[in-house]
């Protein structure tokens, strides 16, 4: 912190020269020569800044702001489809709307990304799952980022903008109108009274076959499960057929712009250039014998729409320890604009060797005298060469697709092969290969051929050699993507929120675990900081803890549609333990900026699609409100640094 407040102090001393020579009232802190009288704070220090700003321009003062050293600020936004997406960018216009208002932009020029520099002071942005959604969007679309500035240019219009482009855009779909939905509507009602069976089992007799009821049920229990299926038939209902990588591209397309061919090396708009993404995801890997390992027995179960359920592939992890999770954090990493083939700068797992895994595959129909099975090359190896060693050719979408793969965790479910049916396909499958064709082989070809498995040794070989596997949603592992900010170096981190989840990271009755309530998938909580979870609650509830002050709560105004519940901000101080799954080395104090909007809505598929803008209004509008512009400054001082 010494070190930061002298670099903070340095950079603005050109400023306060000019200051002094005007008699600012405001300067609050002249460094001499010597030292005596130099800015004592962070916030002395970026109160002198912002007289700068003030005088000089925006864009003077930006070119001294990020010129800070940002190398251990990251920021992160979390997971959650919908919910997550629209609090993101809403979160975003906000902060450009008060920068608007603050520094003399509205009325007269947009603040944009770049100009404002509202993200341009952290070295890594780290994303999940819907938030991997708005990153990949923000830093790779020039029409996303305009939607952006413009509903931070007019921020009580923001909702009517969000729909009139995004949520029209996104439902657009070439066969909205088309016949064939007829038969895709009945594959998926009979994929939905399937797994109501299923919840019925795992429920009890208060469950009903409605998809509403089968999600408040699950809600009841912890897990949205009822939700996610209910987003998963809601798409599949755009065209015959389904599968999450073919959404999630038209999702990227549609809302903006970004095309199949779009790879993590492709242009980026300025403001991002250089900065890491770490994008999280998790690997699925049964079989462990651990306390993370919710069935030490287990596969991963590998079909393909209309194979017959009685065969099955499926795959075991081994590794020399014996122990590990059910779900590994694994993440992709890019230096955002960079040229050429440079590597990732993060190892994929939070150890280089992958902990030593690696992938036993077995196949198994009536039609086979015995089961064969088949032993994988090490798990670190086909992660190198696929995804480290030149993760620019990695195409976009389909990284994007794996980030927010948010149940693609069922296939250690053995109903999971049952519940396939033509009408969806959940996870996004890749395989070893090099120059970002993993995923193009494993879903056009291995995948779609999977039957040819069972009658072809050199097709189940072609399997095994590529460690042919599951990368799915980092929620499984970290929905936040703190975990992966810190692995990367951060000791500040700005967190956009959506839900609870950063109290997972928080140290609880046991130091690692599951949730224990999960009905086809479970999640693992990997406990990374010291401090108690419930110290974290009771930040968030209003009470000063052993990690902070109580959490600073926004006025809502009246005019809002009711779909904010609440608004609040406030700064968590965390110390690190050991945690080599993420690769996380004990004793590293770090400041957790934490921002969190509730709103009423789930992640998608149970709420008219039109409301997220509603909701996304009432986040800006909020943000503008009059009586809330000491609170907005000093959000935007935090996420600026």
């Amino acid at each position: 912190m010494q070190k930061r407040i002298i670099l903070a102090t340095s950079l603005v001393l050109a400023g306060l020269c000019l200051l002094q020579a005007t008699g600012d009232p405001g300067a609050t802190c002249e460094p001499g020569l010597d030292g005596e009288g130099a800015c004592e704070t962070d916030e002395q220090a970026a109160l002198a800044l912002s007289h700068v700003l003030r005088r000089q321009g925006a864009k003077e003062a930006l070119a001294m702001r990020t010129a800070v050293p940002m190398a251990k600020r990251a920021i992160a936004f979390e997971g959650g489809g919908w919910k997550a997406n629209t609090v993101h960018m809403g979160l975003t216009s906000g902060l450009l709307a008060v920068y608007n208002r603050e520094h003399g932009d509205a009325g007269t020029k947009v603040a944009t990304m770049e100009s404002s520099g509202v993200f341009s002071n952290f070295k890594t942005y780290s994303s999940n799952s819907g938030g991997s959604w708005f990153t990949s969007s923000l830093v790779y679309s020039p029409s996303f980022k305009e939607l952006l500035e413009n509903m931070g240019a007019e921020p009580n219009r923001a909702g009517t903008l969000y729909n009139k482009i995004y949520t029209e855009s996104l439902l657009e779909h070439p066969n909205a109108s088309n016949a064939t939905n007829v038969k895709t509507q009945a594959l998926c009602e009979d994929t939905r009274n399937f797994l109501m069976k299923l919840l019925r089992l795992k429920l009890g007799a208060n469950a009903t076959a409605e998809v509403q009821d089968a999600a408040d049920a699950a809600n009841a229990s912890g897990v949205p499960v009822g939700e996610l299926l209910g987003q998963v038939l809601d798409l599949a209902s755009m065209g015959e057929g389904f599968t999450w990588p073919a959404f999630v591209q038209h999702l990227l397309n549609s809302t903006a712009n970004i095309s199949n061919t779009t790879t993590l090396g492709s242009k980026v708009n300025s403001f991002a250039k250089g900065k890491d993404w770490v994008i999280a995801s998790s690997g699925v890997t049964p079989g462990g014998d651990s306390v993370w390992a919710n069935d030490t027995q287990g596969w991963a179960y590998i079909t393909s729409p209309g194979v017959d359920p009685g065969k099955y592939l499926a795959y075991q992890a081994a590794s020399p320890s014996g122990a590990f999770p059910t779900y590994i954090p694994t993440r992709f990493s890019v230096t955002l604009g960079a040229t050429g083939t440079s590597p990732a700068p993060l190892p994929v797992c939070g150890q280089e060797d992958c902990f030593g895994l690696n992938f036993k595959y077995t196949i198994r129909a009536s039609s086979l005298a015995k089961k064969k099975t088949s032993s994988a090359p090490k798990l670190s190896d086909v992660f190198q060469n696929s995804f480290a060693l030149n993760p620019g050719a990695l195409p976009l979408t389909q990284v994007v697709s794996s980030s927010s793969s948010f149940v693609g965790g069922v296939i250690t479910n053995g109903m999971y092969l049952l519940a396939y049916t033509s009408c969806i396909d959940v996870t996004t499958f890749v395989t070893g290969a090099p120059n970002g064709q993993g995923f193009s082989i494993a879903q056009d070809d291995i995948i779609p051929n999977i039957d040819d498995c069972f009658a072809n040794a050199t097709k189940f070989q072609e399997v095994v050699q590529g460690s042919t596997t599951a990368i799915v949603d980092g929620g499984y592992t970290d929905n936040t993507g703190v975990s992966n900010a810190v692995s990367a170096g951060a000791t500040e981190v700005v967190s956009f929120l959506q839900w609870y989840d950063i109290q997972n990271l928080f140290q609880d009755d046991q130091s690692f675990g599951t949730d224990g309530t999960s009905m086809v998938a479970v999640q693992v909580w990997f406990r990374v900081f010291a401090e108690p979870a419930a110290e974290v609650l009771q930040q968030s509830n209003g009470y000063d803890s052993m990690t902070g002050k109580a959490f600073k709560a926004l006025q809502i105004p009246s005019t809002t549609s009711g779909l904010l519940l609440n608004f609040t901000f406030g700064t968590i101080k965390a110390t690190t333990v050991d945690c080599p799954w993420f690769g996380i080395k004990a004793g590293i104090p770090v400041t957790i900026q934490a921002f969190f909007p509730t709103i009423s809505l789930g992640i998608g598929g149970t709420d008219s699609w039109y409301l997220y803008g509603d909701a996304l209004n009432d986040i800006t509008s909020t943000m503008v409100y009059e009586k809330n512009r000491d609170l907005t400054k000093e959000m935007l001082h935090l996420v600026m640094g």
